[in-house]
């Protein structure tokens, strides 16, 4: 999936068609169903980039599959089971979506449950995610994706 050029510039902040929400939500489920080996497989690109919050604790940078799937196994073993929903989506530009999920998760050792919302935003290429950021803060997501309130 990727945004169309309709003109000399980029297409801002437009809602996806119903095909793109559904290939997006098909995405998150991807990862409800089977973490990030299933999303390795369905949806990133072999050299994606994954940045974490900037404001979260040991917070990194993450580059290729094999790096990144190992980073998120850690996350959920740290977190326990986690999983998302899709509350909102836009394209930013012809290649990025920002995406507003709820992260359901319950702390394997305080066994405390969390909803709590998260951005991601996903440059895609060719129907693939090459780069993901991920912020806890709308508004840093919002500067992220070159969008602005």
């Amino acid at each position: 999936m990727s945004r169309d050029e309709t003109d000399a510039g980029a297409v801002a902040s437009t809602p996806l068609s119903a095909s793109e929400r559904d290939w997006l939500d098909g995405l998150y489920a991807v990862w409800n169903e089977s973490g990030p080996e299933g999303l390795a497989r369905a949806a990133w690109h072999p050299g994606i980039t994954w940045h974490d919050p900037p404001d979260a604790p040991d917070t990194g940078v993450f580059q290729g599959i094999d790096a990144v799937v190992e980073h998120l196994r850690d996350r959920l073993e740290a977190i326990g089971s986690a999983t998302v929903t899709v509350n909102a989506a836009l394209w930013a530009n012809r290649d990025t979506v920002l995406v507003e999920i709820s992260l359901r998760s319950g702390g394997r050792s305080s066994g405390i449950e969390l909803d709590v919302p998260v951005f991601h935003v996903l440059h895609i290429d060719d129907g693939r995610v090459t780069e993901v950021w991920e912020y806890f803060q709308r508004d840093q997501a919002l500067e992220a994706a070159g969008l602005r309130e």
